[in-house]
């Protein structure tokens, strides 16, 4: 004997939970989704985060693969390196950065000290190394840091006009953080040609 249960037929499954972190649903054509959306950042979102350059990074984001922090190649990263860092508020990367770079220049000042081998050549190596690097990620580590301010914008201010404004204050450029990194740069050249001029021989 068989039980047909009309409750057991066939039926859509229930929508999932919203993602409030996820961008304003878009018709379907390929069209509208370039240029509305990029990896989950919507045009308004980038251009109140970036500022004035914010068509060249968008163009740059959309490109980049899902979690690659390959998204074109930076010239200003590669040829300001740290101090583009501060300028577009990428204070944690560039700290980062530096930490390494001292690391770098104790462990060769060490080195001087022991053997009495001159390493400025590998010191500029290391320079160009490092610009290189920046140039090839630069632009994905500005993305990721656009990812993350702009879903704590979403998630504390739900007006889009006033999270506009929230990322406005939080992305942007500061010309305070381009002072400091030549002032950091600056020191370290300093720092460095005193402990030169300790160095025995």
């Amino acid at each position: 004997m068989r039980y047909d249960d009309p409750t057991m037929h066939d039926s859509p499954p229930p929508p999932g939970p919203t993602n409030p972190y996820a961008a304003p649903e878009t018709p379907a054509d390929k069209a509208s989704v370039v240029e509305t959306a990029a990896h989950d950042l919507t045009r308004d979102e980038v251009r109140a985060f970036v500022g004035r350059e914010s068509s060249y990074y968008w163009r740059s984001w959309q490109r980049a693969a899902a979690g690659s922090l390959r998204a074109g190649f930076s010239w200003p990263g590669f040829f300001l390196s740290f101090a583009w860092m501060f300028y577009r508020k990428m204070y944690r990367e560039a700290l980062i950065g530096f930490g390494i770079l001292f690391g770098l220049g104790i462990v060769e000042g060490l080195v001087e000290s022991a053997t009495g081998t001159n390493l400025n050549a590998l010191s500029r190596a290391e320079n160009v190394v490092i610009a290189v690097t920046i140039g090839m990620l630069g632009n994905g580590l500005y993305l990721r840091r656009a990812r993350r301010v702009i879903a704590d914008a979403r998630a504390q201010e739900p007006d889009s006009e006033r999270r506009e404004a929230l990322l406005r204050a939080r992305g942007g450029i500061s010309w305070l953080g381009l002072v400091i990194a030549f002032a950091l740069l600056v020191g370290w050249s300093a720092a460095w040609s005193v402990l030169a001029t300790m160095a025995p021989g």
